[in-house]
């Protein structure tokens, strides 16, 4: 498991209310119970945790593993190494 990967899960469950334990990095955001507002309310959280801007024209991702590779590309591509 990545780093990334694992703050992650950690943002999800602090924010909002999964237990760890649910949180299958295969799993699409949706079966977490996020809808497309808590999806928009968890990037922010993100770029706040990681200190980045996600492109809003960025991947459609689904997984939470895709999530992770495509918070990492953006920490490298703005000199912020994961």
């Amino acid at each position: 498991m990545t780093e990334t990967l694992h703050e992650l899960q950690s943002i999800i469950s602090q924010h909002f209310g999964v237990p760890m334990a649910d949180l299958d990095p295969e799993r699409t955001m949706e079966a977490f119970g996020l809808d497309s507002l808590g999806v928009i309310e968890l990037m922010f959280n993100i770029e706040d945790h990681f200190g980045i801007k996600l492109p809003e024209d960025g991947p459609k991702v689904s997984t939470l593993n895709e999530l992770a590779r495509w918070v990492d590309s953006v920490r490298v591509a703005t000199g912020i190494a994961s």
